[in-house]
């Protein structure tokens, strides 16, 4: 019986050390993107259109799909005057 263990912990040992390294190496490859609320991304697959993404976290293969993010600015409205209104009107108080 010992003998038979030994030759399964043997075998059972560096298998599972190579799928750890595997999962690793794999792991790297794989990016994160996170979209806010207010933006949107267009994932491909290959040259083909795959989806719009919308807010949300997000994990990808950047050597299998490319994901573009809307990255236009928005105005910042500041109570109800925008910048531009309170430059304008600042200097008469």
């Amino acid at each position: 019986m010992p003998a038979a263990l030994h030759t399964l912990s043997s075998f059972i040992l560096p298998l599972t050390m190579a799928v750890v390294v595997y999962r690793l190496l794999t792991r790297k490859q794989r990016k994160r993107l996170i979209l806010t609320c207010f933006r949107r991304g267009v994932q491909f697959v290959g040259d083909a259109l795959s989806g719009v993404l919308e807010a949300g976290a997000y994990t990808c293969n950047p050597y299998q799909e490319d994901i573009t993010v809307d990255r236009r600015p928005h105005p910042v409205w500041i109570g109800r005057l925008s910048f531009q209104d309170a430059v304008r009107h600042g200097q008469s108080a």
